[in-house]
């Protein structure tokens, strides 16, 4: 009985020193597979060897051609000369207003326009102009109105020019729908007297 309780305390002390060991080699077992080793993650140098390319603007013809423009709008228009324009601005209202006219109304136009003819102009249309008295009344109306749609100076020297236009012409009997459009052209040789550019003759073609 005494041999068989010391057994047992031997295989008790055994078992206990065995459980413990067991168990401190759970426990160291554990230990080490719950605390993962600490990786240090070194990041990777990335090198770009993309280069970026260098856009070189365009060069363009823009600014040239804006200033070329804008010294082309700054050039004058062609003027004609002053003697010339003297001339047009006696020419083209006489014309319009001589080739203005009706029965109704006598010689009016001519008689407005005596202080721009030249002496001999002048007695050519006073002799238009008496005979315009003398007709008397005209019942039924005919008429015609003038305007100048294009002159040329074709020569002009001191003293002697002459000048070449068209006209549109409307001639028109009984009243104004009653009436046809033309063109007519005209030639018109002005002289100077006394310093002053007067009309000598107008000669419709």
């Amino acid at each position: 009985m005494y041999m068989t309780n010391r057994v047992k305390l031997l295989l008790f002390a055994g078992g206990a020193v065995i459980i413990i060991a067991g168990a401190a080699y759970g426990i160291s077992t554990f230990m080490s597979r719950s605390t993962p080793t600490p990786v240090v993650s070194t990041p990777a140098t990335v090198v770009d060897n993309t280069t970026t390319p260098t856009t070189t603007p365009a060069v363009t013809n823009q600014n040239a051609i804006t200033s070329a423009a804008a010294v082309e709008a700054k050039k004058p228009a062609p003027a004609l000369k002053s003697s010339e324009s003297m001339l047009i601005s006696i020419a083209l209202p006489f014309v319009e207003r001589m080739g203005s006219y009706s029965n109704q109304g006598g010689s009016g136009n001519l008689e407005m326009l005596l202080p721009f003819m030249t002496s001999s102009m002048k007695q050519w249309a006073q002799g238009r102009i008496d005979a315009a008295k003398t007709a008397g009344y005209q019942p039924i109306y005919s008429g015609t109105s003038t305007s100048v749609l294009s002159y040329h100076v074709t020569a002009v020297n001191t003293n002697d020019a002459q000048l070449q236009m068209t006209t549109q012409r409307k001639e028109s009997v009984g009243a104004a729908t009653n009436s046809k459009i033309y063109n007519q052209d005209v030639d018109v040789r002005m002289l100077k007297e006394a310093g002053v550019w007067l009309v000598d003759s107008v000669d419709w073609k």
